[in-house]
Parts: structure tokens; C-alpha cells; sequence
């Protein structure tokens, strides 16, 4: 296979990874700086309300030098994210991207608080590599395999779950030097041995201290996710200046757990959350939905498991409803107030309508205006046809208004029989089958 084919294959393998994690209308790949020199920037970067990360892929033949296949790969790929990064956040000119299904736009560097880079290495048969590298702006940098990236993003497939934990592994890893063994001992030969206690002769781990960990990412996610999403202690090393850790096989002891299967099932209904967005919420393309889709999906996975099963079970309850009755369910995550509404799938639409409004104004006056923002999804029939709406910055209505409202609801007589539904979840469940 020629370099470029493997390039962008590599690139597209990545890409592909990303779509399906975090949708693809938030990944920008191959974004090329539209009124400038029109050069590829990067090879993917996505952005999400104040996040940015900054993916470079490299898929260059290992040939048995570890020397020259990291100065081929991480340093090449390290000066491709520092490039990006300048251009992007100190350009002294707009920068305009874009995306492939958007026109261009031009990129905000103050919007983005959060800034990752994350180099994606899909060489085979590497027996070590460094967990991570700097950029010529001394800017951490995490390096990740093949299986790393494909694991990471699987079992943290969530923007809000990945960035926490790359977050976490930046805060631990910064002031070190570390090394990460991913294959077995047995393909560990001498000449691989050789180079690995000779990868840095100038290295002193007085001055920076160094780690060196047997296992792969997945063992180290693992470890993190066992630990309540925490790394673990030792690996603070703050009595000592070197370590050795030996993690093999965590990740596939952590997957044969049962309350992680039991997780991994309950989590299920919490795509709902993700193809609710994909399917119905962006295609609406209404001033909100952007908002409202960016709303939803910065829900971590448990989060949107907690939500939709709410609301599965709410339109359960509720599926055998007459033609003219409204079902109602409102709960308050955080600051953010999420209100159910079922109609019988025959109902008028201007009903519907007309009703949705006057549900989301409602229980904000009844509520007094608690939360911040609201959140309306609606069913009519059973999950056959939905309904949204957002209020993204709750503001007090005029008196005259609020009167008029309680008095369409006294008319149609709601709030009249509250029924108050206390319900414990764990992310982790351990006594059910």
C-alpha cells in the first residue's frame, strides 16, 4: 500500500471512529484554512460549545528503529498540531474553516476554553511508545495506538466523558516522563529491550520523574473507570522519582465484570439520546435546534441513560391515553428542567402545539422559575412521532401572562393530582440481573 493510500486511510479510520461517537457535525476533517493559504490545518479537529480538540493521524511502517520511527511520526505529527494551534488561536487574520456538509465559518478562539491535542499513531507492532510529547510551546500533548484511540472513544463515547478523562490524564502525566508497554512479554525480544533502556541516555529522573507502565491505554482506562474515574494514587508518585506499574489485562478483567455488563446493557436505552438528536433534532434545522442538540449531547453517557429511560418508561405508562389527553412528567437535572409530554398519535397538531407551549410555560410559573433552561421532548403515539422544544435562558413572564396561564391550567385540570416519583440510579448498578 503506497504512504498517501495509508494516510488516508488512517485518517478516515479516525474519522469514522469520531462520526459515530460525536456525531459528525461537530468533527471537522482535513479543515483547510479557506481564505488563507487553503493548506490542511490539521487532520481532524472537533469543536463542541468551549472544546476544541486536535487530532493529528500518522500511519507510517514500523521497520524496527523506534529512534527514527518516533522522529518520523510523533515529531512530525507534534509540529502538525502546534502549526494548528498557532494558526487558529494566534492568527493575526480570521482564520475561516469548514465543514463538509456547512459553508465556511469563520473560527472563534475565544470560544474555546478547552483545548486537547491528541496524536492517533496506527503503526503495528510498536512494543512502547511515550504516553505523551510537547509541542514546540511546550503544549502536553496525549499520543495514543490504534486500540487506544478505538477503545477510548468507544468506552468513553461522550464528549463530556473523553474530555474528563483526558483532562485527568494531562493533570497526571504532565510532569513526567512516561512509557507505555502494550504487547505481550514474549514479543519484548533483546533487540527491542535494547533500544527501550537505551531511548534516552540523557534522561534524569531526578530531575523529571520517570514511569513505565506494562499494559495498554485500555488497562489504564480501566484502572480509571474502576477507580471512581480517578486515576489511582501510585501513579502521583510523590515519594519517588521512578515506578513501574504492571496493569495487563485490566481492561479485559474490567469487561467481564458483571456490574459492567449490567452497564453496558442499561446503557442501551441512552442512544436514544444521541439518535434523538441525529435524527430529529438537527434536521429541524429551527433557530433552537443547534442549541438544543448541543444542550443534549453535553449529557455524559450516565446522564442520558437517567434521561431516557425516564422517558421510555414515562411514554410507557401512558401509550393507552385517550385521543385528548396530555401526559405530563417533569424532572430537574442540575440546573436544567426537563419536561415529557405524550399525545395519542391521532391528536390534532395545532393541539399539539398549542398544548407544548403552554406545558413548558406552565411548570416554569409552577415552579417558580427554578431552573435556568427547559427542555421539552414529546411523543405522539408510542416513539412514533416527536417534539421538541428549548428555553435556553428561563425568564419570568408578566404577571397578566402568568395569570392567563394557571388559568388554562385550572381549566384543563393540571396540577391538581402531583404525584412525586423518587427514583435511585447508579451508574454502576450491582444488584440486578
Amino acid at each position: 500500500m503506497e504512504q498517501t493510500d495509508k494516510g488516508n486511510w488512517g485518517e478516515e479510520f479516525v474519522n469514522q471512529l469520531a462520526y459515530k461517537s460525536f456525531l459528525k457535525y461537530w468533527c471537522y476533517p482535513g479543515p483547510q484554512d479557506e481564505c488563507g493559504d487553503r493548506k490542511e490545518i490539521v487532520d481532524l479537529f472537533i469543536l463542541f460549545k468551549n472544546i476544541c480538540l486536535l487530532i493529528s493521524v500518522k500511519n507510517y511502517e514500523f521497520k524496527g528503529k523506534y529512534d527514527k520511527y518516533f522522529r518520523k511520526t510523533l515529531t512530525k505529527a507534534t509540529d502538525q498540531l502546534y502549526g494548528a494551534e498557532r494558526k487558529l488561536f494566534q492568527s493575526d487574520r480570521p482564520v475561516f474553516i469548514k465543514h463538509p456538509d456547512r459553508e465556511a465559518e469563520q473560527f472563534q478562539p475565544a470560544s474555546y476554553a478547552v483545548v486537547q491535542r491528541i496524536i492517533v499513531n496506527l503503526g503495528e507492532q510498536v512494543q512502547y511508545y511515550p504516553f505523551n510529547t510537547t509541542t514546540k510551546g511546550s503544549k502536553f500533548v496525549h499520543v495514543l495506538d490504534k486500540i487506544a484511540f478505538e477503545r477510548i472513544i468507544g468506552e468513553l463515547d461522550t464528549l463530556p466523558d473523553l474530555v474528563d478523562y483526558l483532562e485527568k490524564r494531562e493533570q497526571l502525566f504532565t510532569s513526567k516522563k512516561a512509557f507505555i508497554l502494550p504487547g505481550e512479554e514474549t514479543d519484548f525480544d533483546a533487540d527491542t529491550a535494547d533500544q527501550f533502556f537505551n531511548r534516552d541516555p540523557e534522561s534524569d529522573p531526578m530531575t523529571v520523574p520517570e514511569l513505565i507502565l506494562s499494559g495498554s491505554e485500555s488497562d489504564l482506562v480501566a484502572s480509571f473507570l474502576r477507580n471512581d474515574r480517578k486515576f489511582h494514587s501510585a501513579f502521583n508518585m510523590i515519594d519517588y522519582n521512578g515506578a513501574y506499574i504492571q496493569l495487563d489485562g485490566e481492561w479485559d478483567e474490567f469487561q467481564e465484570e458483571k456490574k459492567v455488563k449490567i452497564k453496558k446493557e442499561q446503557d442501551t436505552i441512552s442512544y436514544f439520546i444521541d439518535k434523538f438528536v441525529l435524527n430529529e433534532v438537527l434536521p429541524a434545522d429551527a433557530a433552537d435546534t443547534h442549541e438544543l442538540a448541543i444542550e443534549l449531547l453535553s449529557l455524559n453517557r450516565f446522564y442520558r441513560r437517567v434521561i431516557a429511560k425516564s422517558f421510555w418508561e414515562f411514554v410507557s405508562a401512558n401509550k393507552n391515553n385517550d385521543r385528548m389527553h396530555v401526559a405530563r412528567r417533569y424532572a430537574v437535572f442540575e440546573n436544567t428542567a426537563y419536561l415529557f409530554l405524550h399525545f395519542h398519535e391521532h391528536a390534532d397538531q395545532e393541539f399539539v402545539e398549542v398544548l407544548s407551549q403552554l406545558a413548558m410555560d406552565a411548570h416554569l410559573v409552577y415552579d417558580q422559575y427554578k431552573p435556568q433552561k427547559l427542555v421539552l421532548i414529546a411523543s405522539q403515539g408510542f416513539m412514533k412521532k416527536f417534539h421538541f422544544g428549548y428555553a435556553p435562558e428561563v425568564k419570568h413572564y408578566p404577571k397578566e401572562y402568568e395569570e392567563q396561564i394557571m388559568e388554562d391550567c385550572r381549566i384543563l385540570g393540571w396540577f391538581t393530582d402531583i404525584r412525586i416519583i423518587h427514583h435511585t440510579e447508579t451508574e454502576y448498578p450491582k444488584n440486578q440481573a
